[in-house]
């Protein structure tokens, strides 16, 4: 498996000639890649998910974790990156942010909780936490919530209070997006069958959902400006679609 990177300037596609095995997670921001890789897997002893960064315009690479454990779902925004990571075991993933400039690590989360999926933009870090909730050993959890933490301030934001799960944000700007199961459900195996969209804006407080179908899962939102994107798909014959919303819609 490999990288690829797509230049919409130069109409490109090239391949990293990079040592990777297993890149997965892969987020970007300006000329910067992180992801996940697995080529430490073995050499102590056991799972090993590394999390890794690399310029595009220089050429480098960085590994930016050398802990023993999984590290996860890097998310990048400005020198700041974040990750779930296993240190503590599974099942009890914390958030940690590694600041670029700085060199400096933070666990925004220190507990025995599960805080997984983070997101970043600016000085706004967002998860899906389950303080709240119970996690079971299977890997199974219920009453997940979105949480906001304000690094510059370290101020801390519960930003979703239903029973329902809601999961995987997704912030930037003024709004926090994610999948939410409050009028849904999942399979057997926790896939979503019926699921919805719901948005947080950030400067009047509101919530609301964006998204109401009745049948097809409606989930991993993304956001850039006042545009947010969605997959929908139907579990039972595997066909799904991309979906925008305006969010000037529901806030003028």
């Amino acid at each position: 498996m490999g990288i690829f990177i797509y230049d919409i300037r130069s109409l490109r596609q090239y391949r990293l000639d990079l040592p990777l095995f297993d890149p997965r997670h892969i987020d970007i921001a300006g000329t910067r890649l992180v992801y996940a890789d697995r080529r430490f897997w073995d050499d102590l002893g056991g799972q090993n998910t590394e999390i890794f960064l690399y310029d595009i315009e220089t050429g480098v690479e960085t590994r930016l974790t050398t802990q023993p454990m999984i590290q996860a779902f890097p998310a990048i925004s400005g020198d700041r990156v974040v990750w779930e990571d296993y240190r503590k075991g599974h099942f009890c993933e914390e958030i940690v942010l590694y600041d670029l400039a700085t060199k400096e690590y933070r666990n925004i989360t220190d507990d025995l909780v599960r805080q997984f999926s983070p997101n970043i933009d600016g000085d706004l870090i967002v998860w899906t936490d389950l303080r709240n909730g119970e996690s079971r050993t299977n890997g199974s959890y219920t009453n997940a919530d979105v949480y906001l933490y304000r690094i510059s301030t370290g101020e801390l934001t519960q930003i979703t209070t239903d029973p329902g799960d809601q999961e995987y944000p997704f912030v930037n700007g003024k709004y926090i997006g994610w999948t939410d199961l409050r009028h849904g459900n999942r399979t057997s195996s926790g896939m979503y069958e019926v699921s919805n969209v719901f948005v947080y804006n950030l400067e009047t407080r509101e919530e609301k959902q964006v998204t109401f179908s009745t049948t097809l899962s409606e989930c991993c939102p993304v956001i850039r400006g006042d545009k947010l994107v969605y997959q929908s798909y139907d579990i039972n014959t595997g066909k799904g679609a991309l979906w925008m919303v305006d969010l000037k819609k529901y806030w003028p």
